[in-house]
């Protein structure tokens, strides 16, 4: 049989103080200083529970351990050492670390599965009036889980509706990029800076357009041709004013006739001027209004498109806001039913445990 030797460092040899080891195979205590042995009676059982208790209230666990797993081997059964090795998987030092749901959400999952497959054991081997408390613990650590998962959740939330306001914020500088601005000197000889949306622009273009043509129309139309045609009728009367002989159908657009001998009344020939010039007036700005209608309209449809995503960002937000009320809800509900199952696991506590085991000695033996 492979021989197991482990150190119990709260106990000291009562000849020289030097440490004693536990064999197991030879069933006794031995010193390696001054060889001097002891049978276990001489530690008795409540000295070794209590030796357990003591280096676990310290935090010193592989202590505890081991004189946890010594009163395992003389007695499997035994509540305090069962609940020992349970709390030592945790790496707490009392049960009252898992009645606080702060605790139980802050250990990892692997402490969380050594301390089931601990419990599990624990109902198995436990004395028949004593597998209540540890079906009671088992049921506070699924409590736990619970409450960690749905903290897990919580902080996921929190880390969503962040981003999701980080990238409104984007989102707002990239629809902002797609205004006009106008810059302007301040007093303060700083640039005051005005935003337009493209959509006013537009209108605005259009309305000085439409103004524009019809003024063009207006001044046009008033003007009177009478005092021209009395001071020129004498002197263009009768008189043939164009005699070209080449026919084109430019000259017939730009100048009214086709090449043949024609003879033209001044008042018209005025009249004519006047219409070209007015389409002239009205037809060329056409041109660049187009091509500045087709870029702010570019402009118009990109901010939409932005605003568009910062909607449905907002909504994700709304609908996470939702869920973060429900889950905050539902972690406050699983904190009160960790306090409730905690308080029935101490009223069945059969051996309540030491808070606080006053000075460094056990029943007149030194303890290191």
């Amino acid at each position: 049989m492979r021989k197991e030797v482990f150190h119990v460092k709260t106990h000291t040899c009562p000849t020289c103080g030097g440490q004693l080891i536990v064999n197991e195979d030879r069933q006794m205590y031995e010193c390696l200083f001054c060889g001097v042995t002891f049978d276990y009676e001489y530690f008795n059982k409540d000295d070794v529970l209590e030796l357990g208790a003591r280096a676990l209230s310290y935090g010193e666990f592989q202590s505890a351990r081991q004189a946890y797993n010594f009163m395992l081997t003389k007695d499997p059964h035994n509540f305090q050492a069962l609940r020992g090795e349970i709390l030592i998987d945790a790496m707490l030092t009392n049960t009252s670390d898992l009645g606080n749901a702060e605790v139980l959400r802050k250990l990892p999952d692997g402490r969380y599965n050594m301390m089931e497959k601990r419990v599990d054991v624990a109902i198995t081997e436990a004395m028949p009036e004593h597998t209540g408390y540890f079906n009671k613990m088992k049921e506070l650590l699924a409590a736990g889980r619970e409450y960690q998962n749905e903290q897990s959740t919580i902080k996921k939330i929190h880390g969503e509706r962040k981003r999701g306001y980080s990238n409104i914020s984007s989102l707002e500088n990239e629809k902002e990029e797609n205004y006009v601005a106008f810059r302007s000197r301040t007093i303060d000889e700083y640039d005051d800076v005005t935003y337009v949306h493209p959509r006013t622009l537009i209108i605005l273009a259009a309305v000085i357009y439409l103004i524009w043509s019809v003024a063009v129309v207006a001044i046009i139309s008033t003007k009177d041709y009478s005092a021209d045609n009395t001071k020129t009728s004498s002197r263009y009367s009768g008189q043939i004013i164009r005699s070209k002989t080449s026919s084109s159908g430019w000259n017939e657009f730009l100048y009214g006739y086709n090449g043949s001998t024609k003879k033209v009344d001044p008042v018209e020939e005025q009249k004519e001027k006047d219409a070209k010039f007015v389409r002239g007036a009205v037809l060329i700005p056409l041109v660049p209004m187009a091509m500045f209608f087709a870029y702010m309209g570019y402009k118009w449809k990109k901010i939409q498109e932005v605003q568009h995503l910062i909607q449905g960002t907002e909504a994700n937000i709304t609908e996470m806001d939702h869920s973060l009320s429900d889950h905050t809800a539902e972690a406050r509900r699983i904190k009160i039913k960790i306090h409730d199952i905690y308080r029935d696991l101490r009223s069945m506590d059969p051996y309540p445990e030491v808070q606080h085991l006053p000075g460094n000695k056990l029943n007149g033996k030194k303890i290191q």
